[in-house]
């Protein structure tokens, strides 16, 4: 179970997050809504202990009980959340596969991962700039899944993406909670 525990997020300028209180039991497929700039991606980075600078925050994030609010990124994935953030952050220079090598730590769980996204198996050569908006969104959330994570965080999940691919997306995260 992650529970949110009184989650205030704020700007110098105006408040985001006022209060929020959740308990998110893994396996289910959730969605965050709101309008723009109302604190969705602030809320996912805060949790996955990516606070975005200048943000001010406050509250309790626990995890199986655990206190994880202001652990490394690095200690929160190992607990289990994986987080693909909103732009993807992708590095150029690498090719797609030897991004998933670096995440992956055994070639047969990349080839599950291309198993789910066979584009990228086609593109897997290729670097990250020369991946489509769409690719780049794919090869984030294949390296996301590769971390096999209790709790998978994704921040504008189907951003770039064609109509047929966003289907895609959504049957294949429904297909992981399943």
């Amino acid at each position: 179970m992650l529970e949110l525990d009184r989650i205030h997020l704020a700007t110098p300028e105006r408040a985001l997050v006022h209060a929020l209180s959740a308990q998110v039991p893994g396996g289910e497929l959730l969605a965050v809504m709101g309008p723009s700039g109302s604190g969705k991606s602030s809320l996912l980075a805060f949790v996955c202990g990516t606070l975005p600078a200048g943000l001010q925050a406050r509250g309790s994030v626990r995890l199986a009980g655990e206190e994880i609010l202001g652990l490394s990124p690095n200690q929160i994935t190992q607990r289990g959340i994986a987080y693909v953030p909103q732009g993807r952050r992708v590095w150029p220079s690498l090719t797609v596969d030897e991004t998933l090598r670096l995440v992956a730590p055994k070639r047969r769980d990349v080839d599950r991962v291309y198993n789910m996204f066979p584009r990228l198996a086609e593109r897997k050569g290729n670097g990250g700039a020369q991946l489509s908006g769409g690719e780049q969104q794919r090869r984030a959330g294949a390296r996301a899944l590769l971390k096999q994570p209790r709790w998978l965080f994704v921040d504008e999940a189907t951003s770039a993406l064609d109509e047929a691919a966003e289907r895609t997306v959504y049957e294949r995260l429904q297909a992981l909670v399943s």
